[in-house]
């Protein structure tokens, strides 16, 4: 798997962190699977929403979590840039009495 590959290339991926990877997959594997499902059905039942549709989106939400948690989505990058950007700032003070 690419991700796996590109997350151990950037130090991002350690052991402990297998159960969390387990989840992202999981929850992208429900996911697709139930977007399959969902191309089947309506998406209102008697004029409430599809109870498939709601727990699609669901498995959606959990995925981007978990995406978030491993630095995938634009947002947790940013985070993480701000956090590098942050530390390389306070750099000087290591050395240096303010």
């Amino acid at each position: 798997m690419q991700m796996v590959r590109e997350l151990r290339e950037l130090g991002m991926l350690k052991t402990t962190d297998l159960h969390a990877l387990a989840s992202y997959c999981d929850s992208w594997a429900e996911y697709l699977l139930l977007c399959q499902d969902c191309r089947h059905e309506d998406y209102t039942t008697n004029g409430k929403v599809n109870p498939l549709y709601t727990i699609r989106d669901m498995a959606f939400k959990r995925w981007v979590k978990m995406a978030s948690e491993f630095g995938m989505t634009p947002a947790a990058r940013m985070r993480v840039q701000m956090v590098a950007v942050t530390q390389g700032t306070n750099t000087k003070s290591k050395f240096f009495a303010q």
